[in-house]
């Protein structure tokens, strides 16, 4: 069931390289595997044990996660990619062979796509895959695997079709087998070919049959020995007998009845069969290891002598098939039980685990025949943990398929005679098909849970799973108020609705709680124990990113539960998430120096747990939205990109895109050229879609669609239309899920583009239209470029008539002054992201009361600060407005032209090119200035 022929493969491949004479080269993988695959290295032995062997024993001794099933899916596809890339380079290219992908599951297309479709090894990977296509319908799994791979031009896909050889090859065949000339053995090989219509494996066996009826024999007597036949006994014999597949079974028919029954066990086992799985399998009296000796005398099995994980293989499907076909149709479903039976009664705890899904396919067969309940009963937990072995497997439709049969066994009573074990696998396959995306099945097995549980500590992984669901569906609100139906039924009611007061209020009230505690004395708290206390944690956690994208008034309330959670009832992993929020939230409030205490408080307790699965988040909030604040814009890349490969090696691929989304807004406000820019956005876009990660995938749009129209792509550069979005479109469908924030965002960056492009009453209705979003209290991640661009607006609607926009000049100087105070106490912080933005201010406030002799020097100031942090658009900004000072005073045309130029020709080395027209349009600066 777990990709089979993706880990036979593999075991090949490993099996090789212990025997390869390259020493430096397996010692180089070797080394590679254990220091880039090390958080994954678990969840690739158990896929694959192979790797264990080669690593030895230690590796084996790493505990797995407990990941979700999506996670762990995640985690498994880019375990399985990194793998890839380790085994195969330039200098050591890979062939990977796949046999029979005509039955391949779900779980092994899945993985086969993250392979085939990763551009890293494009040029180092060549899979070939084979499949009888003419058993491949155009509906099934394998068929839209390939098609889809096609539509997504994911891989190139080359079609190869073998047929079966022609009469003319058929003959060529025999007459070097027989060493005679082809024109004396065309009568055989016409009848050879007729009987097999050219399947290479039939004309061996066919050759094979003549010559075991002496029909075809080898004459010694004749000019020193050749191959003769008798023509009249060959047309008798192609009249009387069956086709191939008839003469296989006669052959094993005619073999002894111990034989053949090995034969048929060995059948339902596979085309691959494990000698000790084998003895476990038949009779105890049976001499298995005699019998299969005996199979490989007859050319039927093989024996596999340097293969690590089976020891004999059928030497093709078509005498596996035939070998089955002995069994009768009526007799296969004892047949298939008693072999499960005898595996699952003989078998030690360890090895059943290893093959579990082989025995409970075995015992699957055989279903309709158990009567008695406690065996059903039993066979039910063996299909629960064949179920979670799936999952871990992120084979999603095969599990829901153990854990469903699981609660077949079960009697009608089973919430009350089974009710843990019924819990369970509920539990189980809820999750199942909300990892597989069926989520009308989810909703079916969650409201069953619901309705047979009475206690609410029973409820909440169901609970967990349908809030989940309905996130992955985008109803965010009935997700958001589920979550908080279940943390009333906790003991922590959050308020549904929020105000300016009551986030006031609760930060104050969680300000309270931590004064007098020391930060040493926080980290050090004790660990939180009180199951219901942990599960409200686990609740708000889920919830976070819901509310921050549906119900930003509420926002502020869960990171404030989560540090009230932790003072009161102690420390879990979760806490140093709650900290970090908590920061994010006070930036929001101007409190930076709490603020800044917060998220140091969550990357304590980050540490002092240790558990990787949480560093992206911390990583994330602590780096990407908060790190402006205390680190230099440029250093915060480093940190925030290790915790982006943390989350894609522990299979958070959540906080994975919302990294990227952070590092792609870090890189576009520290300068980055837009071009470089578009490229690193193009790759993330790729990554958030095939992962399905919609909510940093619509706001990676956003940011790419102001690059293009900044770089001229778009034909009105204030309408975020183009390439990659519609803005109307994109409006509608946010409104209809209730995702506020890509509203809110849009607005964001037309206020940025009209404020750039000099469309500064644009700017200001842009302007207003987003107040409607901010008047609601919450976080914003551009909280700090809305002050900065929100500043100088109005420092520029001052220099004009304000009655138009309802505000006196007197109100837009105060707010400038409020966004200068605010940046001013940020710099307390980290100088060297905020003086340049401070120093230009300072120069448009004077240059607004017409002192240039004291703005010219502040520009300057703002310029080489700019400069030397690497700011391209921002010293851009900063000479540009420093020229417009001058052209506005009318004072020295020649500097004020100089500044302007300079302007220029720093946005197009930042690749503003519709900026660049629009300064030659409206300046009338020199054609040829950019090429100097």
């Amino acid at each position: 069931n777990f990709p089979k022929a993706l880990v036979s493969a593999f075991t090949e491949y490993f099996t090789l390289l212990t025997n390869n004479t390259d020493i430096n080269h397996r010692y180089k993988v070797e080394s590679n595997i254990r220091t880039r695959l090390h958080a994954d290295l678990q969840i690739l032995i158990d896929m694959i044990p192979a790797i264990g062997i080669v690593l030895g024993d230690s590796s084996q001794k790493q505990a797995i996660s407990n990941l979700r099933g999506a996670e762990s899916n995640t985690r498994l596809r880019v375990a399985t990619r990194n793998l890839m890339r380790i085994i195969c380079s330039p200098e050591k290219p890979l062939v990977f062979f796949l046999d029979d992908l005509q039955w391949a599951d779900l779980g092994s297309l899945d993985l086969l796509e993250a392979i085939a479709s990763d551009s890293a090894n494009c040029k180092r990977l060549v899979i070939l895959g084979a499949c009888r296509y003419n058993e491949v319908a155009f509906e099934d799994d394998f068929a839209s695997f390939l098609r889809n791979l096609e539509v997504s031009q994911k891989a190139t896909v080359t079609p190869i079709i073998l047929h079966n050889l022609r009469p003319n090859a058929v003959g060529k065949l025999i007459s070097d087998l027989l060493k005679l000339p082809l024109n004396r053995i065309k009568p055989l090989a016409r009848v050879v070919y007729r009987k097999t219509h050219g399947n290479i494996l039939f004309v061996k066996q066919t050759l094979e049959s003549l010559c075991k009826d002496h029909i075809l024999y080898y004459n010694e007597e004749n000019n020193g020995g050749q191959w003769r036949w008798h023509t009249n006994s060959l047309l008798k014999w192609e009249e009387g007998t069956h086709n191939v597949e008839m003469m296989l079974q006669h052959k094993i028919r005619c073999l002894p009845p111990e034989v053949q029954t090995v034969l048929k066990t060995g059948a339902c086992l596979g085309s691959e069969i494990n000698a000790y799985v084998l003895s476990k399998a038949v009779e105890p009296s049976l001499n298995y290891i005699h019998c299969i000796n005996y199979a490989v005398e007859q050319k039927l099995v093989t024996i596999s002598q340097d293969h690590e994980w089976f020891d004999y293989k059928f030497v093709h499907d078509r005498v596996q098939q035939a070998a089955y076909d002995l069994i009768p149709p009526e007799d296969k479903p004892e047949f298939h039980l008693a072999i499960g039976r005898r595996l699952r009664s003989t078998m030690s705890v360890e090895n059943i685990e290893i093959h579990i899904f082989l025995t409970v396919n075995q015992i699957s067969r055989g279903l309709k025949i158990l009567k008695d309940q406690d065996e059903k009963d039993d066979i039910s937990k063996l299909y629960l943990r064949a179920g979670q072995r799936a999952i871990r497997c992120s084979d999603f439709k095969e599990a829901a398929s153990y854990f469903t049969l699981g609660i077949n066994l079960l009697s009608e009573r089973k919430w009350r005679d089974q009710f843990y074990l019924s819990l369970d696998l509920f539990n189980a396959v809820a999750e199942a098909t909300y990892c597989s995306g069926e989520f009308d099945k989810t909703d079916r097995y969650v409201d069953e849970i619901l309705s047979n549980t009475r206690y609410d500590k029973d409820k909440m992984h169901a609970y967990s799973t349908k809030i989940y669901a309905l996130g992955a569906r985008q109803k965010l609100k009935e997700a958001i108020d589920l979550g908080l139906h279940v943390l009333e039924k906790l003991g922590e009611k959050i308020p549904s609705e929020g105000s300016k007061a009551t986030v006031l209020h609760d930060v104050c009230k969680t300000k309270w709680m931590l004064l007098g505690k020391t930060d040493e004395s926080i980290v050090d708290l004790p660990t939180m124990c009180d199951t219901d206390k942990i599960a409200a944690m686990s609740i708000l956690n889920l919830l976070t990113t819901y509310v921050f994208v549906s119900r930003m008034e509420i926002f502020p309330f869960i990171p404030c539960r989560m540090v009230q959670l932790t003072v009161r009832y102690g420390v879990c992993a979760i806490s140093a998430f709650g900290f970090s929020t908590l920061g994010l939230v006070l930036i929001k409030l101007e409190q930076f120096r709490e603020s800044c205490r917060m998220v140091q408080l969550g990357l304590d307790l980050l540490n002092r747990f240790k558990i990787r699965e949480w560093i992206p988040r911390v990583h994330v909030l602590s780096y990407g939205h908060h790190g402006p604040l205390q680190k230099r814009l440029k250093s915060l890349e480093e940190p925030l990109q290790n915790g982006i490969q943390v989350a894609l090696e522990t299979g958070d691929i959540e906080y994975s895109a919302i990294g990227m989304h952070r590092l792609t807004h870090i890189k576009f406000f520290t300068g980055n050229p837009l071009l470089e820019l578009e490229r690193s956005i193009r790759q993330n876009m790729k990554f958030m879609s095939e992962y399905k990660q919609e909510l940093p995938l619509a706001a990676e749009v956003l940011v790419l669609q102001t690059v293009h129209n900044l770089m001229g792509f778009s034909d009105d550069p204030l309408v975020l239309t183009g390439e990659v979005m519609h803005e109307e479109t994109t409006l509608k469908e946010a409104h209809s899920n209730n995702n506020f924030n890509v509203p809110f965002k849009i607005m964001l960056w037309k206020v940025f583009l009209a404020f750039i492009m000099n469309e500064f009453h644009q700017a200001a209705e842009f302007a207003e239209s987003y107040r409607t979003f901010t008047k609601r209290p919450g976080l914003s991640g551009e909280y700090l470029q809305q002050c900065f661009y929100n500043g100088l607006l109005s420092l520029e609607l001052a220099r004009h008539d304000p009655g138009r926009y309802g505000m006196c000049r007197r109100k837009h100087l105060a707010n400038a002054r409020k966004s200068l105070k605010c940046m001013q106490k940020m710099a307390q912080h980290c100088p060297e992201n905020f003086l340049n933005r401070i120093f230009l201010f300072k120069a448009e406030f004077a240059s607004l009361k017409g002192n240039l002799d004291h703005a010219i020097p502040m520009y300057q100031r703002a310029i080489a600060i700019a400069e030397t942090e690497g700011i391209l658009h921002e010293q851009a900004l900063a000479y540009e407005r420093a020229g417009l000072a001058l052209r506005h005073r009318k004072e020295n045309g020649t500097t004020s032209i100089a500044f302007l130029e300079q302007a220029c020709k720093l946005y197009h080395q930042w690749g503003a090119h519709a900026k660049v027209e629009q300064m030659k349009k409206k300046y009338s600066i020199r054609k040829n200035i950019l090429d100097w």
